[in-house]
């Protein structure tokens, strides 16, 4: 499958630059360049979900064995994993416990902010 053809099957557009109408996922992500962060249901712990599983979350902290994110839904499920990287390149694929989920409002909008666990690379 060519480059091209793997981010027009998972959806995924093409970084904007931010404004001050745009709301905190679409200026995390646009700082990010072509770096992509997302999350599917984790259904096997060493098995990796289809890419069109997955859904783009917005980083907030990352560190060795902890990352927090936002994101427009509440994870599928306690057990996740997470894609990070470029998708030209060979992104890194993370299995997470969430630890954590808070849905509040960010700049009006419906947000939900996620602490998670990294527990391995698969």
């Amino acid at each position: 499958m060519g480059q091209q053809s793997m981010r027009e099957d998972l959806n995924v557009a093409a970084p904007k630059v931010a404004t001050e109408q745009s709301d905190i996922l679409g200026r995390i992500c646009a700082d990010q360049k072509d770096v992509v962060f997302m999350m599917a249901a984790s259904n096997h712990p060493t098995k990796r979900p289809d890419l069109n599983e997955f859904v783009q979350i917005a980083p907030r902290n990352l560190s060795a064995k902890t990352i927090s994110f936002y994101c427009i839904s509440a994870p599928p499920s306690e057990s996740i994993v997470l894609l990070l990287g470029k998708l030209e390149g060979d992104p890194i694929y993370v299995s997470a416990v969430v630890t954590s989920c808070t849905e509040g409002f960010w700049e009006r909008k419906r947000r939900y902010l996620v602490g998670c666990d990294l527990t391995r690379r698969i």
